[in-house]
């Protein structure tokens, strides 16, 4: 369990679909940090269900699982792009019905901080620092800045998202659908949030089976689509989580110290980049 903040009750949660083995990255995170988790499945499958099973036979007392109403045409799941499409059709509805478990679980104990990542995210090291901050400043939510990674922990590639809302002073008003995009829900919408870039990792793209499973899902190519944007690849002198979000500005935002290498650079001598890694 967690080091700091110990005086508030901090509740994680996080939603769920069919990324089997990818949600381990956000749960593993949240059970470490948080007093109590909320695990919301929307158009799961068994795969997966039996990932979060495993987590609530392991901290029964700390784990609240909670299916979603929204219904699914099951059927159109084998299709490349369905699952997305249905859940940002639907991401309002979704996000509310998940926002009402914590208002539940708020009322059988008062909830302080909500730490809402997606399920194929984690946090760099240094973030408990940066929640510290936060919950000792006047700022009412957190926005955080994604760092995108390809193949391993030390090589990153520019992200092209902008910040999303992860963290928030809870109050049982947080309404999903009348927010804004990018998870700036209400009435946090209202007023400006504490920025933390550098601090959320995207693990979608670690590993091929990650790859394949976010492109069926996006119907996308990875490796297409970053060459087509002429995405920006940095090598790490050593694992992304390890760093200091300072020093990773360094390298993926201006004015950088580091130069990027284009996307297409790497992929094509991908052996001399790997070796460079093993040093």
């Amino acid at each position: 369990m967690r080091d700091y903040l110990k005086e508030i009750e901090i509740v994680g949660i996080t939603m769920v679909y069919q990324e089997g083995e990818i949600c381990r990255w956000s749960l593993d995170w949240l059970f470490e940090n948080c007093d109590r988790v909320c695990i919301v499945l929307d158009n799961w499958n068994k795969e997966t269900e039996d990932i979060v099973m495993e987590y609530k036979n392991k901290y029964p007392d700390r784990t609240r699982v909670a299916y979603s109403d929204i219904k699914v045409e099951k059927e159109n799941n084998e299709k490349s792009g369905f699952i997305k499409i249905r859940f940002v059709f639907n991401q309002g509805r979704i996000r509310n019905f998940a926002a009402k478990q914590v208002r539940e679980m708020h009322e059988e104990k008062p909830i302080d901080m909500l730490i809402w990542p997606d399920s194929d995210e984690t946090f760099i090291d240094e973030f408990p620092r940066h929640l510290e901050n936060f919950w000792n400043s006047p700022k009412q939510y957190m926005v955080l800045g994604f760092i995108q990674l390809y193949d391993n922990f030390q090589t990153i590639f520019y992200p092209r998202m902008f910040p999303h809302g992860r963290v928030y002073k809870y109050t049982p008003e947080l309404d999903t659908e009348r927010g804004k995009t990018r998870c700036l829900h209400y009435p946090y919408c209202l007023k400006r949030g504490y920025l933390a870039k550098n601090t959320l990792i995207h693990v979608c793209a670690l590993n091929e089976k990650y790859r394949k499973q976010k492109e069926f899902t996006d119907n996308m190519n990875f490796i297409d689509n970053l060459k087509r944007i002429n995405a920006k690849v940095w090598i790490l002198p050593q694992d992304v989580r390890r760093m200091k979000a300072s020093e990773i500005a360094e390298y993926n935002q201006a004015p950088r110290k580091y130069e990027p290498i284009s996307f297409h650079e790497y992929i094509e001598n991908k052996e001399k980049y790997d070796a460079q890694l093993l040093g």
